[in-house]
């Protein structure tokens, strides 16, 4: 079987929030277009720092994560909505 790659626009749920509340402008909404490699066994999603701060997340604690080389201590960031076609997921 061979790598899955799949395109997703990520944007920050606070700001998604703070636009449906009228805070603040839909084009103000921090996102980014990415190509994710598929992992059916993932439960989390994955970013490397410089998308972390184009969507301004927020650390919000640190846990353990088993990867293919180690457990290793990572931080969770405020969540994400994850858009894959005309599905949403945060």
């Amino acid at each position: 079987m061979g790598k899955i790659i799949q395109r997703a626009l990520l944007e920050n749920t606070i700001d998604v929030g703070a636009s449906e509340s009228g805070l603040i402008q839909k084009g103000k909404i921090r996102k980014v277009e990415v190509d994710f490699l598929v992992d059916t066994g993932a439960a989390m999603v994955c970013l490397p720092m410089e998308i972390i701060s184009k969507l301004g997340l927020i650390a919000d604690h640190k846990r353990l994560v088993r990867t293919a080389n180690d457990t290793v201590e990572r931080t969770v960031y405020s969540p994400v909505k994850v858009n894959i076609f005309d599905r949403k997921s945060n």
